[in-house]
């Protein structure tokens, strides 16, 4: 897990990312009327370094009301 602090002293949200894997079945990347990633070179050529975001937790004052 990876963490995205915005300042030393305030926390504005946390990003978690887990290994992108063409075949999980729960990946937000591919589906139904979305980018076929999976099929780019560039990902299929290097999939041991892509991820893709698991949970996006942001502050509450930068939320949309």
């Amino acid at each position: 897990m990876f963490e995205i602090v915005a300042t030393p002293r305030q926390q504005n949200g946390t990003v978690e990312f887990i290994p992108y894997d063409p075949f999980n079945p729960y990946s937000t990347v591919e589906g139904p009327h979305r980018c076929e990633f999976s099929k780019l070179d560039e990902i299929r050529l290097n999939q041991q370094l892509v991820w893709e975001i698991d949970k996006l937790c942001m502050h509450e004052k930068y939320q949309r009301q």
